[in-house]
């Protein structure tokens, strides 16, 4: 059986933060025989007011044709519909940040509304693929990453200082987005497999040559910097900003960090307990449960540690057995 993963991640942030410039920059680094056109289309009746999409071809990652199709979203928060329509199933987003110190009340804004979609939607923010870019970095009136990351990064989202017209880190964070979008596509993989039994992935046709991610950018890449997937070159002085810390309960814990809907402390903390959190922890909240097999259902669930009061969100998967008929209870 073929494998084809084709992922839509969104860019969204307030309006005139950057987006558009985000992805023309991102198009004029790729390869035009592994992109669509750069598309503009009318977000509503306002034919002024565009959303942009563009279509990148990854070809086969570990036996999987995949490729992803990137959307901005309108910043106006009057085309809502539009919004909706283009978050529904992303698999990932990157938020365009306006660093002006001027444009805070927008920004914050533009988070809630998003998270407040996605939420309605189902998804778990903890779980979910997620970058910031912090742009406009180069004016006077920036705020510093830290204080960007203080008003909107409630929930330990890995973020960037970019400067879009330059480029500056604009690939780093399409390629910190799309790992966590492949890695999640693997783990669903891995669940069903546990479910259905292994599938064997159908190779390449023989007409279809798998493509090499180094080849995929414009600039040569160093042998060195080929483990991204789209093969684009690292900026040496890239830092990537990780805020919320994570505590080692489990892989899936420690993978997602803390739960930021709750006020926590963190474990590792001077001062806070040091002692197994496994040992007390208290289940909490139950979240709605998704189907992700024939037989098996995740749920998202909130756990919280009495000793030291972190609060911990994790997904549990429950495969249910075929039910059978207690025979011994049937009549004669």
């Amino acid at each position: 059986m073929r494998e084809d993963l084709s992922a839509k991640v969104v860019i969204w942030g307030p309006a005139k933060a950057g987006k558009t410039t985000v992805l023309k920059f991102i198009a004029s680094r790729v390869r035009s025989d592994h992109r669509g056109e750069l598309s503009s289309y009318p977000a509503g009746s306002d034919t002024t007011v565009l959303y942009d999409q563009l279509t990148i071809q990854l070809g086969d990652v570990k036996g999987i044709r995949t490729e992803f199709q990137l959307y901005t979203v309108p910043g106006n928060p009057s085309f809502l519909a539009t919004q909706k329509r283009l978050l529904l199933d992303v698999a990932g987003v990157i938020f365009v940040a306006d660093s002006d110190r001027n444009r805070v009340a927008e920004n914050s804004d533009s988070i809630r509304d998003l998270l407040a979609i996605l939420r309605e939607y189902g998804k778990d923010i903890t779980l979910f693929p997620f970058v910031f870019l912090y742009n406009k970095q180069d004016l006077p009136t920036a705020l510093s990453i830290d204080r960007l990351n203080h008003d909107l990064n409630r929930f330990g989202a890995p973020s960037l200082e970019t400067v879009a017209t330059e480029g500056r880190n604009i690939l780093q964070g399409l390629t910190l987005v799309s790992r966590a979008v492949i890695k999640t596509h693997q783990r669903l993989l891995a669940t069903r497999a546990k479910v259905t039994g292994p599938q064997k992935i159908a190779p390449p046709s023989p007409t279809e040559r798998p493509v090499e991610m180094n080849q995929l950018a414009v600039s040569p890449i160093p042998p060195a910097h080929r483990d991204d997937p789209f093969g684009f070159p690292r900026e040496e002085s890239t830092q990537v900003k990780q805020v919320a810390p994570t505590t080692p309960i489990d892989e899936e814990v420690t993978r997602i960090g803390m739960s930021p809907s709750l006020q926590r402390q963190n474990p590792t903390s001077p001062g806070a307990a040091t002692s197994n959190p496994t040992h007390d922890l208290q289940l909490t909240q139950c979240g709605t449960p998704t189907i992700v097999g024939p037989t098996s259902i995740a749920v998202p669930v909130t756990f919280l540690s009495k000793q030291s009061n972190a609060v911990f969100n994790t997904t549990i998967t429950i495969t249910i057995d075929p039910l059978k008929p207690d025979r011994s209870q049937l009549n004669p």
